[in-house]
């Protein structure tokens, strides 16, 4: 037996573990620096807390487009609601130069998607509408409609508070999985349900 060969397969193996080990203590002792940091799960108590504050931006946001549609913000000569929720922070001139408004925090503007979610909820502007049970669509007429989601951004595999609110300031909710894009044909007739105050929520389990 070549003993060289032993010995350079030992020397690798001992390399190879003395790295394994450090990668582990390294590993462990960041784990156990950042421990205060760790992400607490979600629980009931919490989604109900954040459907409470995505009801009252909801809440905010109908007032908000309310006072947009007031003004002509362009100059074009129309005054219409705005397409887009986060144009209610900031909205844009003919020109596409920004305006700042702050019908809206801008925190809530930003609101966008999961990843940017505000209290456990993003926001998705919904541009079309169902016009019939057979999902045929329209566009907004944006001189007198708009249409907007909010969506639980903390879900598993389990249903989750959606809710969808319009130019006629109510607010609707359902249970669901589905991430709405349009505003549903007869939403009340099809599981939503309409939420009036926060103490409707409060009472859900």
């Amino acid at each position: 037996m070549n003993k060289n060969s032993d010995n350079k397969n030992f020397t690798l193996t001992g390399i190879i573990m003395t790295i394994a080990v450090t990668i582990a203590l390294v590993w462990s002792g960041l784990q156990w620096k950042n421990r205060y940091n760790w992400i607490k799960p979600i629980t009931e108590k919490d989604r109900q807390a954040n459907s409470i504050k995505a009801f009252k931006n909801l809440q905010l946001i109908c007032t908000a487009q309310d006072k947009y549609i007031q003004k002509d913000w362009d100059n074009d000569g129309q005054k219409v609601y705005s397409r887009y929720f986060t144009h209610l922070w900031t909205t844009l001139s003919q020109e596409s130069d920004p305006i700042l408004i702050e019908l809206i925090p801008k925190q809530l503007a930003f609101a966008m998607g999961p990843e940017k979610a505000l209290d456990g909820y993003y926001y998705n502007d919904l541009p079309q509408r169902e016009v019939d049970s057979k999902g045929n669509t329209r566009k907004n007429d944006y001189t007198k409609e708009w249409a907007i989601a909010a969506i639980d951004a903390n879900y598993g595999r389990t249903s989750r508070r959606v809710f969808l609110a319009d130019n006629t300031g109510k607010i609707l909710m359902k249970y669901t999985l589905e991430t709405p894009i349009i505003w549903p044909h007869e939403p009340l007739a099809n599981g939503w349900e309409t939420i009036a105050a926060t103490e409707q929520i409060r009472r859900q389990r």
